[in-house]
């Protein structure tokens, strides 16, 4: 039963590129990442229509993500100069005229964070932002069960694997003492 549950439950990159994905459409982002919470730094878990040109790890508690995550809140930021999240296709490069940072939490803990590039500035009501601020704990809790349930995954295996060294051990010991009676 363990093993089919392991195996179905969505690996935490999985969970990372399809929150991208639906949040990216939701404000309506060309590109996103979202990074995940290894110590001190931020590892880029899973993102779209990024150019590979992102680095990988990052330290959490530097840059505008380092800043989100310390303030716990969604950033905007305008008028972005050239260089964050470029958008390449086939076509061209273009870069995002606008960033949108969140924090992403699970009960109040940072578990990573999220950038997403527009290449419109069109949210005067600042939608955007209410559904980021709706979505950094929902992100956070599924974010986290991934990576409980990988963790659980990996512990079985490890614990089957031990199983059955102490199982050859045994049969080892058994076939030993059988010849030490004879």
């Amino acid at each position: 039963l363990w093993p089919a549950v392991a195996s179905t439950a969505p690996a935490p990159e999985t969970v990372a590129v399809n929150t991208v994905r639906a949040l990216a459409g939701g404000v309506g982002a060309a590109v996103g990442a979202l990074y995940r919470l290894e110590g001190d730094s931020l590892v880029l878990a899973g993102g779209m229509a990024l150019d590979g040109s992102q680095p990988k790890n990052i330290p959490a508690r530097e840059g505008l993500l380092g800043e989100a995550l310390a303030r716990k809140e969604v950033r905007r930021l305008g008028s972005v100069p050239g260089g964050h999240l470029p958008l390449s296709s086939t076509l061209g490069k273009s870069e995002p005229v606008e960033l949108l940072l969140m924090p992403v939490m699970a009960d109040g803990v940072p578990m990573g964070a999220l950038e997403l590039g527009l290449l419109e500035a069109d949210d005067p009501h600042r939608a955007h932002e209410a559904l980021l601020e709706q979505s950094m704990e929902v992100v956070g809790i599924a974010m986290r069960t991934a990576m409980f349930r990988q963790r659980q995954a990996e512990l079985l295996e490890e614990t089957q694997r031990q199983s059955e060294e102490l199982q050859t051990q045994q049969e080892e010991l058994r076939v030993a003492n059988e010849e030490l009676e004879e």
